[in-house]
């Protein structure tokens, strides 16, 4: 009986129903590593997100040309913390607080948003914190702290400027991961409140006075594709309400280096999945794995494919299954009849052997009279056999493409999970 975990593995092969050509961006820079075939192992990344009492806000009575603010009590070392000024003057020139960097700064038509950012230390100030300005104005603020985000990797949107409206539409912007975090920000000359986003049940804040009032939202994406427009209700008159919005996408932190195998502490056993290639010959194993998680959850996508949501959390709608996984040529019928099933249905224990296989990237190769496991540096060889020799397959994703596919990790698991 195949487990439950093993069938709603979530491992590396995201099933994305795109072209090659609009791949581009799993090849990236981000990427731990690139085989010489183009195949990447994608860097792990911590869960990005807002810090329980890390926001605070607030605003200046009258005309001054300084104050101070405050970074909510929950803040926490290596938070990335958000400051988000409104001044009522589109003149006004805000100096960066001390530690503090700009990331955006725009003028609408009677006043103006900036917004700066810096990684918030321990012994690092939460209260009183100094903010100037030229000339006379008067100022409403809020403070955002994220914990597990990347400061070095913030992508900032163009600005959306609104007039007579009071429903404020942020831009899109095209994140670095499927796991950004998208904060939404939007500054209006009429103060009411910013009461409903388009998107989810979001964090909402918002500091209002003196007929002026900036608030904030935001949500984890769930993919590497510009994000849609969002909306949120300010609750003004909308007949004399101008706004000015801005979309930044977060970047999480690494997370933690795929676990390697270690020496092995159970008598020489590492757990391992048969594959009975489909044309005949003897079962193999492939493997080790350190533990049977890590070999279910690569086994789990040897058997099945799911949706690309499987990897962000599991549901039984998202982590479904769709289709043949990777052990399967894509003439294959689904669901495979018993008789004919490729991969084993659970893991095994066995001492290491002649065929334990390096930590790397993989890929399964079948021939007229049996099958191997081979290195994904030689893909494009075996590629050009397959296009020659009868018999000789290498399996794929039934009906999709998949970043990654056909290689698979040995030795590590690359769960999302």
């Amino acid at each position: 009986m195949i487990q439950k975990h093993t069938i709603a593995a979530i491992v590396l092969f995201c099933l994305l129903d795109v072209s090659i050509a609009n791949l581009e961006w799993f090849f990236t820079a981000d990427a731990a590593e690139i085989t010489s075939t183009g195949i990447a192992r994608p860097t792990d990344y911590a869960t990005i997100g807002r810090e329980n009492n890390g926001t605070a806000v607030g605003h200046t009575d009258t005309l001054v040309t300084s104050t101070t603010f405050s970074i909510g009590s929950g803040v926490r070392n290596d938070d990335l913390v958000f400051l988000e000024v409104l001044s009522a003057k589109k003149s006004t020139t805000i100096t960066p607080p001390i530690g503090f960097t700009m990331v955006n700064s725009t003028n609408a038509d009677y006043f103006q948003l900036a917004v700066f950012d810096k990684v918030w230390q321990t012994g690092d100030d939460t209260v009183d914190i100094p903010l100037s300005w030229t000339g006379n104005d008067s100022v409403n603020w809020d403070t955002d702290a994220y914990v597990n985000a990347d400061p070095a990797s913030v992508v900032v949107s163009a600005t959306n400027h609104g007039v007579s409206s009071n429903i404020c539409t942020f831009p899109s912007v095209t994140p670095t991961t499927p796991t950004d975090m998208l904060l939404m920000i939007c500054a209006s000359n009429n103060g009411g409140s910013l009461s409903k986003f388009s998107e989810g049940s979001l964090n909402v804040q918002y500091a209002s006075h003196d007929q002026f009032g900036i608030g904030d939202g935001d949500y984890l994406l769930r993919s590497l594709f510009p994000t849609d427009p969002q909306v949120a209700s300010l609750s003004s008159d909308s007949s004399n309400t101008d706004w000015e919005s801005v979309s930044i996408s977060i970047k999480p932190s690494a997370g933690p280096a795929p676990v390697e195998n270690p020496p092995s502490v159970t008598g020489g056993l590492q757990w391992y999945f048969n594959i009975t290639p489909p044309n005949g010959g003897p079962m193999y194993s492939v493997g080790p794995y350190y533990n049977d998680a890590f070999c279910a959850d690569t086994l789990g996508s040897v058997l099945y494919s799911h949706p690309f949501a499987c990897h962000l959390g599991y549901t039984k709608y998202g982590c479904r299954i769709t289709g043949n996984g990777f052990a399967y040529p894509s003439d294959f019928p689904f669901p495979v009849p018993a008789s004919e099933q490729i991969p084993g249905s659970g893991c095994v224990e066995e001492k290491r052997s002649s065929a334990s296989l390096p930590a790397g990237w993989y890929f399964l190769f079948y021939t007229a009279t049996g099958g191997s496991v081979e290195k994904c540096s030689s893909l494009s060889h075996f590629r050009e056999l397959a296009k020659t020799i009868p018999g000789d397959e290498i399996p794929d994703y039934r009906d999709m493409r998949c970043p990654g596919a056909p290689c698979f990790s040995v030795g590590f698991d690359t769960a999302c999970n």
